[in-house]
C-alpha cells in the first residue's frame, strides 16, 4: 500500500481532506489520468492489492456515521476464494474495492458492477478499477432506498479503463454477489419498503439493516450463482424480525455456510465478523469456526495463507473436522429454532487431560509426610510443655510419647504398603 505522503505527491494535495476532489479531477482528464496511472504503477506496480485501503480508513472512513468499516486484505481473499470463478460480478456496498480487486485477479475478463454510497470513496474506487483496466460500472447509490446519484461507465482500454457518465446500470443479475456492508446501521426509512420485492422474507427492524443489504443482494443473483456476504455475529441469532427473515432464507434453501472469523481483523473495529455463503438448493448447512487461526500484527489479527487454506479446505469438501467444522441437517436448525450460533453446532471444548496415577500417588503421599511431621511437630510441643514432677505431667508426657510412637509405626507401615 502506498504512504500518506506519497499519496499526498502523486495528487498534488497538502491535506487529506483534498484528496477525493483532487482525485476525481484527474481522473476526468484523459493525459492527468494517464499520467498519474502511470507514476502509481512505476511506484506499486503489484495489482494485488488496493493502494490506498489504509490511507482512506485512517483520512476518510466515517465509522460513526456510515460504519465504514473496509474490508482486510485477508478477509477479502477469503471471500473471493469462497466465491469462485465468475462472468459478471456485482459487489455491494464497494467502498474503495478490495472485495472488487481481489474477484478480479481471479476473474480479470469478468463485467463488475460496483455500488456504493460514499461520494467520498467513489472517486478511489473508480481510480481502483481504471488502472487495472476493468470493465465495470460504478454506481453512486442508497441501494436500499434504490436512489440512485451518479453512474460511471468504465471500458477497457489499451491500458487503463476509460470513464464515460451513463443513464442507468447495464446489468440487473449476476454470477456473484459479494458484499460487505456497514454493520448494524440503522435504516429509519424501512417500513416505507413494505412491498418492495427485493425484501420477501421481511422487513429487518429499524436499528438493524445487515439483512436487508443481504436481501438487496439476492435480488440481484442469477439463478445458480452464489452471494457471498461480511456480517456481525447478530445475523446469525438475533430474535424478532431477524428471526423470521432467517428462517425465510433458510426454508427456501439459501443459507449455504457460515464461517466464523477471528476478532480484531479490522483496523477500526474489534468486533469479530462471520462470512455467509448463500446459493440456492442448499440442502445442508455448513459451519465453520476459524476464530482461533490468526497471526497477530500489532494490534490487528491477520490470517494467512495456511488460515485461508484451512477454511477452504472444509468449505470446497464439506467436511467435519473435530472442534472447527461441522455439516448441520436442516432439521438440526429447525430444531434449534433457526438459530445458527456456530458455537451450537461445532463443539470447541478441549476437555482437561486425565492426570497421571504415578503422579497423583506421589501429591498423596507427599501430602501424608507432611501431615506426619506437622503432628510430630506438634506432639513436640506438648511434651516441652510437660515439664514438672506431677504425677499428672509424667502420665500426660508418658502417652504423648506412646501415640507417638504408634503414629511413627503407622506411617512406616503405610509407606511400606504403598511400595
Amino acid at each position: 500500500m502506498l504512504e500518506r505522503n506519497t499519496i499526498n505527491k502523486l495528487f498534488g494535495i497538502t491535506e487529506s481532506y483534498e484528496m477525493p476532489d483532487r482525485v476525481m479531477e484527474i481522473l476526468m482528464n484523459e493525459k492527468a489520468r494517464i499520467r498519474c496511472f502511470n507514476e502509481i504503477t512505476k511506484i506499486s506496480p503489484d495489482m494485488k492489492e488496493d493502494f490506498f485501503l489504509d490511507y482512506y480508513q485512517e483520512e476518510h472512513g466515517d465509522r460513526k456515521e456510515l460504519k465504514q468499516d473496509y474490508t482486510p486484505d485477508c478477509v477479502a481473499a477469503l471471500a473471493s476464494e469462497m466465491a469462485g470463478t465468475a462472468g459478471t460480478v456485482a459487489d455491494i456496498c464497494a467502498g474503495t474495492g478490495s472485495l472488487t480487486i481481489k474477484m478480479w485477479l481471479e476473474n480479470p475478463d469478468a463485467f463488475f458492477h460496483c455500488e456504493e454510497f460514499s461520494s467520498r470513496a467513489i472517486p478511489i474506487l473508480l481510480l481502483n478499477l481504471m488502472i487495472r483496466n476493468m470493465s465495470a460500472e460504478v454506481v453512486q447509490c442508497d441501494c436500499l432506498s434504490g436512489r440512485i446519484f451518479e453512474i460511471y461507465n468504465l471500458e477497457p482500454g489499451p491500458k487503463f479503463s476509460t470513464i464515460s457518465k451513463a443513464e442507468s446500470p447495464r446489468n440487473t443479475y449476476y454470477d456473484v454477489v459479494v458484499t460487505n456492508p456497514p454493520y448494524s446501521l440503522r435504516w429509519g426509512e424501512v417500513d416505507d419498503f413494505q412491498n418492495d420485492k427485493r425484501f420477501c422474507f421481511g422487513i429487518t427492524p429499524k436499528q438493524y439493516s445487515d439483512y436487508a443489504f443481504i436481501m438487496h443482494g439476492l435480488s440481484k443473483l442469477k439463478t445458480g450463482g452464489i452471494l457471498v456476504a461480511i456480517v456481525p455475529h447478530g445475523v446469525l441469532f438475533r430474535g424478532g424480525k431477524e428471526q423470521t427473515i432467517r428462517r425465510g432464507i433458510i426454508e427456501a434453501g439459501y443459507m449455504n455456510t457460515i464461517v466464523g472469523l477471528p476478532n480484531n481483523l479490522f483496523m477500526n473495529t474489534g468486533i469479530p465478523v462471520c462470512i455467509m455463503a448463500l446459493k440456492e438448493d442448499s440442502s445442508d448447512l455448513l459451519f465453520v469456526d476459524a476464530s482461533k487461526y490468526f497471526d497477530k500484527h500489532g494490534k490487528q489479527n491477520v490470517m494467512n495463507e495456511e488460515h485461508i487454506k484451512k477454511v477452504l479446505d472444509v468449505y470446497l469438501k464439506r467436511r467435519y473436522v473435530q472442534r472447527y467444522s461441522a455439516v448441520a441437517t436442516m432439521q438440526e436448525v429447525e430444531e434449534n429454532d433457526y438459530n445458527l450460533n456456530i458455537p451450537r453446532y461445532v463443539d470447541t471444548f478441549i476437555p482437561e487431560a486425565a492426570p497421571d496415577i504415578v503422579d497423583v500417588l506421589e501429591s498423596l503421599h507427599q501430602i501424608d509426610k507432611e501431615i506426619h511431621d506437622s503432628e510430630k511437630k506438634l506432639l513436640d510441643m506438648l511434651l516441652e510443655m510437660t515439664g514438672t514432677t506431677q504425677e499428672s505431667d509424667r502420665e500426660l508426657k508418658n502417652a504423648i510419647e506412646e501415640y507417638k510412637n504408634w503414629m511413627d509405626d503407622k506411617y512406616k507401615k503405610e509407606v511400606d504398603d504403598s511400595c
